[in-house]
């Protein structure tokens, strides 16, 4: 390999597909099934994770980051053990439960419509809604910040939030007002990468 510590961080990313790929099967079984199959298999693994629940293990396991920033990190020939277990509980589940929450918010609508899986949609209501996604998002802040390069981890969370809550999507019925809070709760910087992804979607017509 040409990852000079490409067998330190395999291991991690192999339990990472392994969680995506699972995810993935159940989420996909007949609708008379799926919730059953997903909870349960969610349950099974949520011991170690205790600040979650079910639905956001699972939306945790939909997302790649994890592998993607771990084979990045595996370019570092110095990483020691420590260090990628560090960028593990980072990314999961918050980091990655993040990306799948805020993709799935921006689909709630569209997925409720077409009978599909959304686990926004398993909240109880708005305010529930509003203080998980803001917990994820506050959490994946300070977990980003504990780790080496934190600018690099952080501009990862800020880009999501822009990517996401500036798609048209995210400014239709009760979404506008929870995607506003979440944006007024952070800084300058997320409002500037806010800004641009604005420009470019306008720009682009994306």
């Amino acid at each position: 390999s040409k990852i000079p510590s490409y067998d330190a961080v395999l291991k991690y990313c192999l339990k990472f597909a392994d969680m995506y790929s699972s995810m993935q099967s159940y989420k996909h079984i007949p609708c008379n099934l799926r919730e059953k199959k997903l909870y349960g298999w969610a349950s099974q693994n949520i011991d170690k994770y205790p600040m979650i629940k079910p639905n956001e293990f699972c939306a945790a396991s939909g997302s790649t980051l994890g592998i993607f920033v771990l084979f990045a990190a595996g370019y570092n020939p110095n990483i020691n053990e420590q260090s990628i277990k560090k960028i593990v509980s980072a990314y999961f589940p918050w980091i990655c439960g993040f990306h799948i929450l805020l993709d799935y918010f921006i689909d709630y609508y569209e997925d409720i419509k077409d009978n599909e899986l959304n686990f926004i949609e398993y909240y109880k209501d708005e305010n529930v809604t509003l203080s998980r996604m803001k917990l994820f998002m506050e959490t994946s802040l300070q977990c980003a910040n504990g780790l080496k390069y934190p600018v690099f981890h952080k501009t990862i969370v800020y880009g999501l939030v822009s990517m996401y809550l500036s798609d048209p999507k995210a400014r239709s019925g009760k979404l506008y007002a929870m995607s506003k809070s979440i944006m007024d709760s952070n800084g300058v910087k997320l409002k500037l990468m806010y800004s641009l992804c604005l420009k470019l979607r306008k720009t682009l017509k994306i």
